[in-house]
């Protein structure tokens, strides 16, 4: 069970740079071709690391402590919102 403060995996970032560039669970589910449950854990487990209470809380705090990929989450928005 992940603990506030641990860092983030590798896939977590990029569930949430995903998330971060607006993009809900599912779309985020068929983009990294992963199940919609699976994202769902990803974004539990991110909740639970970061203290967040939701994606925008978990977007902010993964900012604050560099763990959050600004150029990927604006290259994701790019590309999904054309």
């Amino acid at each position: 069970m992940p603990r506030p403060g641990q860092p983030l995996t590798a896939r977590e970032k990029q569930v949430l740079a995903h998330r971060a560039a607006g993009l809900s669970g599912p779309a985020i589910a068929k983009k990294l071709g992963l199940s919609a449950d699976t994202v769902k854990e990803h974004l539990r487990r991110i909740n639970e690391k970061l203290a967040a209470n939701g994606a925008a809380s978990a977007v902010l705090k993964a900012s604050r402590r560099g763990e959050l990929d600004h150029d990927l989450a604006q290259e994701i928005e790019k590309k999904h919102w054309r």
